[in-house]
């Protein structure tokens, strides 16, 4: 029998994190069930644990176009496009609401 999908997975993820520097994992407290613990390994620093996230509420939002965009358009530690001023500031206002919606409902 084959390797599992998620061993394959696993060494994938190390493979492509060897070719470029700004592979990083987001995981939800499952790095052993999707063998993203492989990647934690060989590169602790750009694996991120979500799930405590979540856990203190934390909130994560998934917005792939827009992290598409400034993956393509920005280096780590840099200022981000002006371009990108709009769709960064909405995002940020979601978040806001997100976590202070208690409040806006008295």
């Amino acid at each position: 029998m084959g390797m599992a999908l998620r061993d394959i997975y696993g060494e994938s993820l190390v493979k492509y994190a060897g070719l470029n520097d700004r592979v990083v994992v987001l995981d939800a407290d499952l790095s052993n069930s999707s063998k993203t613990c492989m990647m934690a390994a060989v590169y602790p620093e750009r694996v991120f644990d979500v799930g405590i996230a979540e856990e203190h509420g934390v909130s994560v939002i998934e917005d792939r176009p827009l992290a598409r965009a400034l993956y393509a358009a920005c280096e780590v530690e840099r200022e981000i496009p002006a371009e990108f001023y709009g769709a960064v500031a909405d995002l940020l206002v979601y978040i806001y609401r997100l976590n202070h919606r208690e409040e806006m409902l008295k």
